[in-house]
């Protein structure tokens, strides 16, 4: 497989240690519905239900770029408040952070000295109803309509009967195969029981009743190529059920070279909002590491003839787990990597930048920091695993190339909807899978996802979220 041009990165260094990345396109690119850059045609778009017939690129609707740094600040407005704020951190959050920082500037600064770009970011699509608003007592802008829109995208996907079949027999029933060639009609989101996929090499369109009983949510979904979902309740906030699957509907025998997490931590400005439930860390930990237990790939395993992919040539075994900025967050993302074998390799920082590359609030801020981490760790095959004392994280010191100090990669990018993230696919192929020009077959699987990736696997309860035909436009 020919590694195209990666149109959603803006700027990379020469190492790839720093990049720039375009949220909204690095979306629309893992969709496979844009045209390939190398041959200037465009590709078949999900709103074209003619294969074949060239059409203009997609693009997913988005908020507004940031153009300067989020007005005010929470911040302590004292010394005296700060110092006493910072007592209550505890001593390795500090000491992490006051090492990611410094880090952190140094690869702004050497992006503004080689990055040619007067915005940071592509143009965006949104719609008009995107107005910012003020809320009281917040000084950021929030765009909200196209979040109110979709948030009641899955009703009537039946939550109650969801989570029930963790507790029963494992759903070992025929995955539903989706047509390109014909829009895919079903009576309801909730019929939608196991594994959905579709196997062509062009999208999907899915149709299905969506009805709350006050108002219409989306109906039609594109589906991205050679991607497969389970549209499920992961069950993190009760303790792990006995003789259960992990994800319901997903076999055991499917394995992935790639599991990626950004998981509902348990966050205060979070459980404010009331985006998403959070979960106890004692009880998310339980469900990362029965996952990665029972779907990450080892290399004396073979995938099964019947699953989506090809045999993958990779033997790689990689999981990333997204975390927040607090110590625990961070222990648990570590602790559910290295409880089932993985080592930690790498950390992506992703900044977040306004348009004019200035970061969206103070790096240093105790309250709020503009960057998130995503832990990456890596499994060596089981017959050459030699057992290695185990060093907390906590203790490693910061000086490179101590072995026990992950490589660290930054990605600037311009912030769009909430809890909305670069799509990595591209990255992680760049960097993992590639090949003398070419990507290796792998296999993926991203959990708690809120859009779909063609190839991967996707499973949550708002995968296909953002995969509403509304959610896009041509241009």
């Amino acid at each position: 497989m020919t590694s195209p041009e990666d149109q959603s990165i803006l700027y990379h260094n020469e190492p790839n240690t720093v990049f720039i990345i375009d949220i909204p396109s690095s979306i629309a690119q893992a969709q496979g519905l844009t045209p390939d850059p190398r041959d200037g045609t465009a590709g078949t778009s999900a709103g074209d239900l003619e294969p074949g017939r060239n059409v203009s690129r997609k693009h997913i609707l988005s908020a507004p770029p940031l153009e300067s740094p989020y007005a005010g600040s929470c911040e302590p407005k004292t010394e005296a408040a700060r110092a006493r704020l910072l007592e209550q951190v505890p001593t390795n959050e500090k000491l992490f952070h006051d090492e990611i920082q410094p880090l952190l500037l140094s690869a702004l600064h050497g992006i503004r000295g080689k990055y040619r770009g007067a915005r940071w970011c592509r143009p965006r699509h949104f719609s008009d109803e995107e107005i910012p608003r003020t809320r009281k007592r917040r000084a950021e802008p929030e765009y909200v309509t196209l979040e109110k829109r979709t948030q009641n995208l899955l009703k009537g996907s039946s939550t109650a009967k969801v989570s029930r079949s963790h507790h029963a027999a494992p759903n070992i029933r025929p995955p539903t195969i989706l047509s390109s060639t014909s829009t895919n009609v079903f009576e309801s989101i909730s019929s939608l029981d196991g594994i959905v996929r579709n196997p062509s090499s062009q999208p999907a369109l899915l149709k299905a009743d969506c009805h709350d009983g006050i108002e219409p949510a989306p109906s039609e979904y594109i589906i991205p190529p050679e991607s497969q979902f389970i549209l499920c309740t992961i069950p993190i906030s009760e303790p792990r059920p006995k003789s259960t699957f992990p994800i319901s509907g997903l076999p055991s025998t499917q394995k992935f070279n790639l599991v990626l997490f950004d998981p509902p931590w348990p966050n205060r400005s979070v459980r404010r909002s009331g985006h998403y439930s959070t979960h106890p860390y004692e009880l998310l930990t339980q469900r990362l590491q029965d996952i990665l237990h029972m779907h990450a790939f080892t290399s004396d395993q073979t995938p099964p003839l019947n699953n989506l992919y090809r045999y993958p040539q990779s033997q790689l075994s990689l999981a990333g787990i997204w975390t927040t900025n607090s110590e625990k967050s961070r222990q648990t993302a570590y602790d559910s990597l290295t409880s089932t074998g993985f080592t930690v390799v790498e950390e992506w920082i992703w900044i977040k930048i306004t348009a004019n590359g200035d970061p969206v609030s103070p790096v240093n801020g105790l309250w709020r920091k503009p960057y998130e981490i995503l832990v990456i760790g890596r499994r060596e095959p089981v017959s050459v695993t030699v057992p290695e004392p185990e060093i907390p994280f906590s203790s490693c010191k910061s000086l490179e190339p101590d072995p026990c100090v992950p490589k660290r990669r930054f990605i600037a990018a311009v912030p769009d909807l909430h809890s909305r993230k670069p799509n990595l696919k591209g990255l992680f192929e760049r960097l993992f899978f590639a090949r003398d020009g070419s990507v290796q077959q792998y296999t993926a699987l991203e959990v708690f996802a809120r859009n779909l990736t063609a190839g991967w696997c996707a499973a949550g309860n708002e995968v296909i979220k953002f995969n509403a035909r509304e959610c896009w436009v041509e241009g």
